[in-house]
């Protein structure tokens, strides 16, 4: 039974690319064993949770906690929304929530935090996430 179920979904597939070529739609053909780099950069990213992202962070460097702010007995969260491309990096960092000097140490230390790329298909794609950076006096 199993059998059928997938030589049905075949064929349809089949169909369905037959009849996407004669209506003039261009087909995606992939390289086997080769990821589309290109296309995976284009992709609208998909959003990820923080705790999936954390466990694909694998260098991190912890924020300086400004002087000033110690001084001022500021403490607290910056709640910053990025975007990890498919190398890695984080790239289109926001700063959505937190105090502005806490904020600017925050960005300057997830900017050189470095994540394993987020897969699909066996290809990397570009993933959403918010990321918690927390500052509080000990």
């Amino acid at each position: 039974m199993q059998g059928i179920k997938l030589l049905v979904i075949a064929v349809f597939a089949g169909v369905c690319g037959l009849a996407m070529a004669q209506a003039g739609q261009p087909q995606q053909q992939s390289i086997p064993g080769k990821p589309d780099q290109e296309k995976s950069d284009q992709e609208k990213p998909r959003q990820v949770s923080e705790r999936v992202t954390e466990g694909m962070r694998v260098y991190y460097m912890a924020p300086v906690y400004p002087r000033r702010a110690r001084m001022q007995g500021l403490q607290g969260e910056v709640l910053i929304d990025a975007t990890i491309d498919t190398k890695g990096n984080l790239t289109h960092i926001q700063v959505v929530q937190g105090d502005k000097i806490l904020a600017e140490s925050a960005v300057d230390a997830v900017k050189k935090w470095k994540y394993r790329p987020s897969m699909v298909d066996d290809r990397p794609v570009p993933v959403e996430t918010r990321i918690t950076v927390r500052f509080y006096k000990h």
